[in-house]
Formats: structure tokens, C-alpha cells, sequence
């Protein structure tokens, strides 16, 4: 899944299912590879079969719910599935679960404007969680919702850490707050430095966007082209098993942003692209900017 080859995937895990019919995360990797082949229906319907398993099948699902309306722009759909499947979690002291959607609830407040709610939702999520990528999330939604001071303490003890990652994802979360502060030349000096530490899909896509604020639009083509190619880690960006596809559709956006920049008729297809997916979406400013810039010739 990771590596791209969804269709090998979705073999693999009905094979385990065969195996054993209720192993949790072989629902999760057909669901993620389904969705990635453009199959939503078939995924949404595997995240009811892995509700059905059990407690622990039902958190996961409504993880993968979640992640599934947010693809497709339907923001406040995401937000009543996430914010039912927190209270479950928390009834069930699943404090891992419970983390994971507050994230995700984060991000689909921010999708539609809501920094308030969207930092709110971050900060509870890095406040119950040690894991250094719930508060890398966490980070690069509060930082993205104006919440420079609480960004910049997750930042930092993600720096601190020994490993390599952790100090990637404390790097792109700076860069995510100098991109907030229109410090666009700043943000490509750290996420190349992330990028040093270690080859992320989020590094290379902030990586793109600090570059298209700098309009240097051949760089930020090179980083989005390489993060399409990569999408199979969009799937689960920390490489964990939790869905996070919702970030890949952005991707497209941003591409067709670097391609108007370099002049390319790919340009359309990439907006295009963006708002097919987004097709039943909830209004938001990024759907509305793809279809005015769509319809340029």
C-alpha cells in the first residue's frame, strides 16, 4: 500500500482475511487502497465490515469514516462521524483513538475556516497523546490556525528528540508557522533541513508550498510531482496504519497552482482533478479557487 501497488494490497489483505476473518488492520489497508483507486464506495463499505468486528474494529472504522468523507470535502459529515467516535473512545478509555480523530476533527475545521475550533480540537488531541506524530499533526494545525506559541512548544520537543524523525516532522512544523507568517524563503530553509533528517511525504509537499511562496513554481513542481508519485504514503502519512488520505486531494490543488505558474495546460487537468474529487464537497475557499482557475484558459 505504502509503495503505491494497491491493487497487490487489497490481494494481500483478503488473503489474511482468509486467515483470519477479523484482523483489524487488513480491513484498514483494503479500505485505504480501495479509496486510493478511486473505488469509495468498496472502502466505505469495508469500514462497515471492520465496525461489525468488535470495539476496537469500530474505533478504527470510525477513524477511516472520518478520513473518507474529509477526501472528498464533505467536512461537516467528517466532523459528526469523528466527534461520535471520540465520545466512544473516551467511554472506552481509548486514549490512542481518541487522539487520532481529535487530528482529524482538527484538520476538517481548518479546512472550512474554523481556526478556533481547529486549534481547540489540536491542542486537546496533543494534550492527550505522547506520540510524536499526533503532535506533529497537532503542531501543523495549530500553527496553520495562527497558534504560533503552542506550535512552536510542540516544535521544540519534537526537535529535542534523539531520533531523525521526530526532528523532521519539529522542522516542518516551523516551516508551517513561517508559512503562516508569510516567511516563505524561511520555510524552504526548514523543510529542506526536515527533508535532511528524513525523506517524508509531508516534507515534500511542504516542501511544494513553500516553494509556491516564492513563486518558484519549477522547484514547487518537482516536490508535488514527487509527492503524486509517493501517494501510497498518503494513505497513512506516519506510516502507522491511521488513514490520512484527506491530505492527498490539497496535492492536486497545489500542482495545478505550480503548473499556472510555469504557463503548462496540465494545469486545468490538475485542478480539474481536485474538484472531482471534492464533487458533493462542502463549500470551502480552496474548492471555490479550483473552479475559478479550472475555467481559464
Amino acid at each position: 500500500m505504502y509503495a503505491g501497488r494497491f491493487e497487490d494490497a487489497i490481494k494481500e489483505a483478503d488473503a489474511v482475511h482468509q486467515l483470519n476473518p477479523s484482523h483489524l488492520k487488513a480491513f484498514v489497508a483494503r479500505a485505504l487502497s480501495l479509496l486510493a483507486l478511486d473505488r469509495s464506495s468498496e472502502a466505505a463499505a469495508s469500514y462497515d465490515q471492520l465496525a461489525a468486528v468488535g470495539p476496537a474494529g469500530a474505533s478504527f472504522a470510525a477513524a477511516g469514516r472520518g478520513d473518507l468523507a474529509e477526501y472528498h470535502g464533505r467536512y461537516g459529515e467528517a466532523i459528526g462521524l469523528l466527534e461520535t467516535g471520540i465520545a466512544s473512545d473516551v467511554e472506552r478509555k481509548n486514549a490512542a483513538g481518541a487522539a487520532a480523530k481529535r487530528l482529524a476533527l482538527a484538520e476538517a475545521h481548518l479546512a472550512l475556516g474554523n481556526t478556533a475550533a481547529a486549534a481547540r480540537a489540536a491542542q486537546q488531541a496533543a494534550s492527550g497523546s505522547a506520540s510524536d506524530t499526533i503532535r506533529t499533526g497537532a503542531g501543523l494545525v495549530l500553527a496553520a490556525a495562527g497558534q504560533p506559541k503552542q506550535a512552536e512548544t510542540l516544535a521544540v520537543a519534537l526537535n529535542n528528540k534523539l531520533e531523525a524523525d521526530p526532528q523532521a516532522y519539529g522542522r516542518l512544523v516551523q516551516a508551517e508557522e513561517a508559512l503562516a507568517r508569510k516567511d516563505a524563503r524561511k520555510a524552504v530553509e526548514l523543510a529542506r533541513e526536515a527533508q535532511k533528517y528524513a525523506d517524508t511525504w509531508l516534507g515534500q509537499v511542504t516542501l511544494g508550498r513553500a516553494y509556491l511562496g516564492l513563486n518558484a513554481y519549477p522547484e514547487a513542481y518537482s516536490a508535488f510531482e514527487a509527492a503524486l508519485k509517493r501517494r501510497g504514503e498518503a494513505t497513512a502519512v506516519f506510516l502507522d496504519d491511521v488513514p490520512t488520505y484527506r491530505r492527498l486531494p490539497a496535492v492536486y490543488y497545489e500542482m495545478g497552482v505550480a503548473q499556472a505558474g510555469l504557463r503548462s495546460s496540465a494545469a486545468s487537468e490538475s485542478f480539474k482533478k481536485y474538484i472531482a474529487i471534492m464533487e458533493q464537497a462542502d463549500p470551502h475557499s480552496m474548492l471555490d479557487d479550483a473552479r475559478q482557475k479550472a475555467a481559464k484558459k
